[in-house]
């Protein structure tokens, strides 16, 4: 999916069971972003400027970021902590496979 206007008052949510999320967002109007999904990998791509607060987590996979993330928790399954100034928060959640958090 890919957003290149999002309502800033209104919160992106997307969920899947067994499949893959891939969310391309051209421009961040800060928006909580909420990403679930049971059996599959989580791909978020934001522009370069961001400020957000960001929990990301998997049971059995990896979470990688090409942000500068001022973490409050990390692991090979945990990511807490904030991009930037902090702001809306992003939540990512799978249960098996990775999250990505590129720039676009």
């Amino acid at each position: 999916m890919t957003v290149t206007e999002a309502d800033p008052t209104h919160p992106l949510i997307l969920t899947s069971s067994n499949g893959s999320i891939t969310l391309n967002m051209t421009s961040w109007k800060n928006n909580e972003v909420r990403a679930n999904t049971s059996n599959s990998s989580i791909n978020l791509r934001l522009p370069e400027s961001v400020d957000a607060r960001v929990h990301a987590s998997t049971s059995n996979g990896s979470i990688t970021t090409d942000y500068e993330v001022t973490t409050s928790h990390i692991s090979k399954t945990l990511l807490e902590g904030k991009i930037g100034n902090g702001g809306p928060l992003i939540d990512l959640q799978t249960s098996n496979g990775a999250i990505r958090l590129a720039k676009r």
